[in-house]
This record gives structure tokens, sequence and C-alpha cells, in this order.
């Protein structure tokens, strides 16, 4: 909330590409933080235990491993922000491109 009010006394009466982006950018931070402190709360258990590491080839367990927890944990927070971006950021780059080239209606 205080990054909202932030940026809307930063671009008070300003147009343009960044002021057409910074609201998504504020949320884009709001849900990937979310997102990515949910996954890590909801999995730490299984990053102070560890998870079950598996042989590829015989599909046998060969051990517990804390490190591959934690690898796992924070791949699966980088791909939540990864796919966040198109959700957040392509219909204000679009808007602005069209503004631009003036084919947006006013």
């Amino acid at each position: 909330m205080s990054l909202r009010k932030a940026t809307n006394i930063l671009l008070a009466g300003r147009t343009g590409f960044f002021a057409s982006v910074a609201t998504p950018l504020v949320n884009y931070g709001a849900v990937a933080s979310s997102s990515g402190l949910n996954v890590y709360f909801m999995r730490k258990g299984e990053i102070e235990s560890g998870i079950s590491v598996m042989d590829p080839e015989t599909r046998e367990v060969v051990g517990v491993s804390k490190a591959a927890a934690e690898m796992g944990v924070w791949k699966t927070i980088y791909c939540r922000w990864i796919y966040l971006v198109p959700i957040f950021f392509t219909n204000p780059i679009l808007e602005a491109f069209a503004t631009a080239l003036k084919v947006m209606p006013k």
C-alpha cells in the first residue's frame, strides 16, 4: 500500500509509457511477493526435513536432501515470478504502443 501511495505521488498528472506501466508494476510486486512467501511457508517443513532423492534410472530412493528441497522451492518461486510477467504487463505495454501509434481511441 505504501508503494502504491508513493507511485501516485510520483506520477501525479504524468502520462506516457512509464505512467501506464507503473500501476501494473506495483501490482506485480504485491502478487509476486505474496505468492513467493506462500510457497516458502507452505513448503518450509520440507526444507527443514528434506525430500526424497531418487536415482533416475532405477527410481529407487537413495537418500533425503534438504538442499534439493530448498532448490525445488526456490525454482517454484522463480517460476511463479516469471509466469506473472505476461499477466501484468502485456496489456499496459500494448496499450502504450497503441497510444504512441495514435490508434488507441480516446
